[in-house]
């Protein structure tokens, strides 16, 4: 038995066609092995400078390829719309489509100025701040809030009302 011409034919055009797969696999593969063109992210404002600027800075360093856009804005962000690649945000993520990963927590701090709490005294537990002002950073319109604190190990939720409330969005 032996190959006809047809059958001849079609052997060394599959032989061809693989070799272009191969070749366009490895141009590819090539092409992706470093990182290129334009990164677009966006962070808060006081996040952004001091969290992940020195990110982006080691990030170029590894990867001199990439342009990097750092939007720091404390507005919601549009990613899709205003082309945007990493988004990151303080807080939980709202219903969307988005996907969204953990990568930390951040602890708040309850301070006054030394002259507020010579004048009004220093609260020894949270259900003592009903009496004094307050001001808060929230991305809630409502001067009513529910403020988490953790006592003994315990999670104790304490209802306050703010004097002044500080929008981030």
């Amino acid at each position: 038995m032996r190959v006809t011409d047809l059958g001849q034919r079609y052997l060394e055009d599959v032989k061809r066609i693989l070799s272009e797969v191969t070749e366009a696999d490895a141009a590819v593969s090539a092409t992706n092995s470093m990182p290129r063109g334009l990164l677009q992210i966006t962070a808060p404002v006081l996040f952004g400078p001091l969290i992940v600027t020195p990110i982006i800075v080691a990030y170029l360093k590894r990867y001199p390829d990439v342009q990097i856009s750092a939007l720091f804005l404390d507005r919601n962000v549009n990613l899709l719309e205003e082309g945007v690649d990493i988004g990151i945000r303080i807080g939980e993520l709202p219903d969307s489509s988005m996907y969204a990963i953990r990568i930390g927590e951040v602890r708040r701090i309850l301070c006054a100025s030394p002259a507020y709490l010579d004048q009004h005294g220093i609260p020894q537990h949270p259900d003592h701040l009903a009496g004094h002002t307050l001001i808060a950073a929230s991305q809630t319109q409502t001067q009513t809030k529910e403020w988490n604190f953790v006592i003994n190990n315990q999670n104790t939720v304490i209802k306050i009302f703010t004097a002044l409330n500080c929008d981030q969005q």
